[in-house]
Order: structure tokens, then sequence, then C-alpha cells
């Protein structure tokens, strides 16, 4: 399945995105996972797989909209959440 977004929020010089996409797992088989893709006219990031927890991902994805989160910062973010 290809990445697929559910919400998309545009605030001022950035477009966020909530995704959902299935990925294979050698264990698990397909798994649907949740990420969050930010888009601006400079640059950009996207991380597909944050957690398999659409609740978690969403909580975050609300979190970088409030503070309007640099791309550079998505993955210093996401990491931070998941080991808090």
């Amino acid at each position: 399945m290809a990445r697929k977004t559910l919400i998309k929020t545009h605030i001022g010089q950035f477009t966020y995105s909530f995704t959902t996409s299935e990925i294979n797992h050698e264990e698990n088989g397909t798994v649907t996972v949740y990420g969050i893709d930010i888009q601006g006219t400079d640059s950009s990031a996207y991380i597909e797989d944050i957690s398999n927890s659409k609740k978690d991902v969403l909580r975050l994805y609300n979190l970088i909209c409030e503070g309007e989160l640099y791309p550079v910062h998505l993955y210093d973010v996401a990491e931070d959440f998941l080991s808090s």
C-alpha cells in the first residue's frame, strides 16, 4: 500500500501531513504504521514509520502543528517523543 494522507494542515510556510502506510515486517507480516511529513518552500522532512500506534502519532502530529515545527527538527522531536 502506498502512503496515504489522513490529515493535511497548512500553517504559515509549512504543510504538515499525518500519514499511514503498510510495511512488511520480518516477524509480524504486514503492519500499518503512521508517520508525519512536513513540506516547506525551502526544506522538508518525512518519517514513514514513527509507530504503529495511531493515537500516539496523532498526538505527536498535533503537538508539531501547534508548535509550527520546522522540518529540520522532525527527527529529533519524534525521537524525544518516543523515548518519553
